[in-house]
C-alpha cells in the first residue's frame, strides 16, 4: 500500500504534477535560454506546488499546445453550460 505512495516515479508530462499527480499544471512564466530549451515556471491547480523546469523547445511547444487544446475544451464547455442554463431559465 505504502509503496505506491512513497514510489510514484517520474510524472509523464509537464501537464502532470510530480508531487499529487493531478493533470492540472499550468505555465505561469517562461522564456527562451540562449541553449535553445525554455525555463518555464509551472504551477498545479491541484495541490498549488510551483517548479521551475528547463524544457528543450519541441517539449514546451507540444506543452504550449496541449495547453491551448485543454482551454479551449474548458471554454466549449463553459458556452454549452451557459447556453444550458439559458435555456433552464426560460
Amino acid at each position: 500500500m505504502f509503496t505506491r505512495l512513497f514510489h510514484r516515479g517520474p510524472a509523464p508530462g509537464l501537464h502532470v504534477c510530480p508531487c499529487c499527480r493531478a493533470p492540472f499544471v499550468c505555465p505561469v512564466e517562461w522564456h527562451a535560454l540562449v541553449s535553445g530549451e525554455v525555463w518555464i515556471l509551472l504551477r498545479c491547480g491541484q495541490c498549488q506546488t510551483w517548479r521551475e523546469v528547463t524544457a528543450t523547445t519541441p517539449m514546451a511547444e507540444r506543452f504550449s499546445a496541449d495547453f491551448e487544446l485543454a482551454r479551449s475544451q474548458i471554454r466549449a464547455e463553459h458556452r454549452h453550460l451557459a447556453r444550458q442554463r439559458l435555456n433552464d431559465s426560460r
